[in-house]
Parts: structure tokens; sequence; C-alpha cells
């Protein structure tokens, strides 16, 4: 016995499967934009991954520029007093040439006093 089937029944199944076919034909097309967004956000999250690791590398690059212009400046200061040092005993070394220059010519001229004393009395008048 083969029941048939009425007509509102059939009508009604098929209001059913039409809804059922566009609800699946929405959730596939809600599929593909979850799809496209999750794959702009891995885009999204590769990209702000390797911004991290270039802030680090760019980070410890001016730290190396750092480290290398501290010990730069820390060798032109001491190259600075090494010179003033220098300079200063090259000072000191110039003002006792001064000094014994000084006390050479008076003795020189002390000496140069005394010949000429010594001299007026062995020849008076000369």
């Amino acid at each position: 016995m083969i029941k048939s089937v009425s007509k509102d029944k059939y009508r009604m199944m098929k209001e059913k499967a039409v809804q059922w076919r566009n609800k699946a034909l929405q959730i596939e097309e809600d599929l593909a934009q979850l799809r496209s967004d999750h794959e702009e956000l891995r885009e999204k999250s590769d990209s702000t991954s390797s911004a991290p690791e270039h802030l680090e590398m760019t980070v410890r690059k001016l730290t190396r520029e750092l480290d290398d212009l501290q010990k730069q400046k820390d060798k032109g200061e001491l190259e600075h007093e090494r010179q003033l040092l220098r300079k200063d005993a090259e000072t000191d070394r110039l003002r006792a040439s001064l000094e014994d220059y000084k006390d050479r010519y008076k003795e020189i001229r002390d000496d140069n006093k005394e010949l000429r004393h010594s001299m007026n009395r062995i020849v008076p008048g000369a």
C-alpha cells in the first residue's frame, strides 16, 4: 500500500527543503567570509609577529652603536688626558730649564763680575 502524500504536506516539505537549502547556502557564505577573515587575521598576525623581531634587531643594533660610540668617547677622553699630561710635563720641563738658564746666567754674570774685579786689581786702569 502506497500512501499518497497530500499536496499540502508536499508543499510544506518543499518549503522546508527550500528553507534548509537557503540556510545551508547562508552557512556556506558565512563560512567563506569567516575563512577570508581568518586568512586576513593570520596575515596581520604574521606581519605583527615579525615587527617585534624587527624592533628587537633594531634595539640590538642601536645598543651596539651606542656601545661603540661610548668606547670612542672614552678613548678620546683618555687620549685627551694623555695629551694634557704630556703638555703639563713639557711645560714643567721648560720651566725647569728656564730656571736653570736663569741660574746659569746669574752664575756667569757673577763670575764675570769677579773676573773684571780681579782684572782691575791686576791691571789698574785697564
